[in-house]
């Protein structure tokens, strides 16, 4: 997805999701590219919390789940209104991505490892046993291997639900396709299986 926010008002969404209700529909999917931005372009601030109270009123709706929403900048009164609505589930599709400040930087993340664990430590004390669902991404053009290294350990250490690994493939018209220090595939893909193999161990 490219191009600008384009939110929808609260208002249209509750009439969405009355609609939705009415045909039986119990569980809510809150999809977006970023959807911690929602409301920042035609409310001048963001508003997702606001959202959920408003989704959380429609009769019908028993589930509400929140998907792909942004680390950066995260407004933390999300983890507020998760505890305080019991149909917002306790469940967090937030997408990390890396965990090396240099590679963050070069990704344009807006977003620093040690901020990152903030978030998280914030997200487990506001909401007890929250389910955390991320992707990571290896092979970056740049990425060194104590880069990964940090990844896997950062990983290591947390306590996720479910983790996707992605390995960087190149497209061009992106400032990433421009950048030096290519990783080999055959790199990247060693890289991916690492992180893939240790997901799996701390599953079980």
């Amino acid at each position: 997805m490219r191009g600008k926010h384009v939110s929808k008002t609260i208002e249209a969404l509750v009439k969405e999701a009355e609609n939705l209700a009415r045909m039986g529909v119990k569980e809510l999917m809150l999809i977006a590219q970023e959807l911690t931005y929602y409301g920042l372009d035609i409310y001048k601030e963001r508003q997702l919390p606001q959202l959920l109270h408003a989704l959380a009123a429609v009769e019908g709706i028993e589930w509400i789940r929140l998907h792909y929403a942004y680390p950066s900048k995260f407004p933390l009164d999300i983890f507020t209104a998760m505890a305080e609505l019991p149909q917002v589930c306790n469940y967090l599709d937030i997408p990390l991505q890396h965990a090396s400040d240099t590679v963050l930087e070069r990704m344009r993340r807006q977003i620093t490892q040690a901020e990152t664990r903030e978030l998280i430590a914030e997200a487990r004390k506001s909401v007890p046993g929250i389910a955390i669902r991320t992707t990571m991404l290896v092979g970056f053009p740049g990425e060194t291997e104590e880069d990964f290294l940090e990844t896997f350990r950062f990983i290591n250490e947390l306590d996720v639900a479910y983790l996707h690994v992605f390995t960087y493939s190149e497209r061009p018209n992106t400032p990433a396709f421009e950048m030096e220090n290519v990783v080999p595939m055959e790199e990247r893909r060693r890289r991916n299986k690492m992180l893939t193999i240790l997901s799996e161990k701390k599953k079980r």
